[in-house]
């Protein structure tokens, strides 16, 4: 009987950085910030041309 237990190697996979539609897209942390801000960004622009496109649709 042996009394050492076998020493298993795996190798680790490295992280994909290409765009795939099974595994999704990586985002470094440096560039989050960035993406955020821009979301942000369009988010409040499409918000205030809503009210402004509203206000001259609505005015008779």
């Amino acid at each position: 009987m042996r009394s050492e237990a076998k020493k298993r190697h795996y190798r680790v996979a490295q992280r994909e950085i290409e765009q795939s539609p099974n595994k999704g897209v990586f985002i470094a942390n440096e560039k989050k910030q960035t993406y955020i801000l821009f979301a942000i960004g369009i988010f409040l622009f499409t918000f205030v041309q809503g009210f402004i496109l509203g206000y001259f649709v609505s005015r008779d």
